[in-house]
């Protein structure tokens, strides 16, 4: 992937993201997973489309849809080291808690695995 010329413009909490992708890809290859595409710079017309077809400001950046632990799911919000949570990120965290998905904020990919490894139960 180095070699795209896009690589360049991923930042800091893009190759976290990545980092956790290849994880779960590579010791859970059968769960259910996604990101849902919500980030980014839009025009107005697909802020506007974006807001009609359902679009939420604040979902997690990764959702695993497998059942674990008496929870529904799994929510991973990925930060970087130094990055803070929106009030909207925070709201959407308090109401999948409420709602019994376990919620997440992961700073580093250690935190990350961590988590997820408790939730899948692996044992080393």
């Amino acid at each position: 992937m180095k070699n795209n010329p896009f690589h360049k413009y991923l930042k800091e909490e893009d190759n976290l993201h990545i980092q956790v992708c290849n994880y779960l890809n590579y010791q859970y290859p059968n769960i259910l997973y996604f990101h849902p595409h919500n980030e980014g710079r839009r025009t107005a017309y697909e802020r506007y489309k974006f807001k009609l077809l359902g679009a939420k400001a604040g979902v997690p950046d990764i959702v695993i849809l497998e059942a674990k632990k008496n929870y529904y799911g799994l929510f991973i919000e990925l930060k970087s080291e130094k990055g803070k949570l929106t009030d909207n990120q925070e709201n959407f965290i308090m109401e999948l808690r409420y709602r019994n998905y376990y919620a997440a904020v992961c700073h580093n990919f250690e935190e990350a695995k961590k988590i997820i490894d408790w939730y899948f139960e692996k044992r080393y």
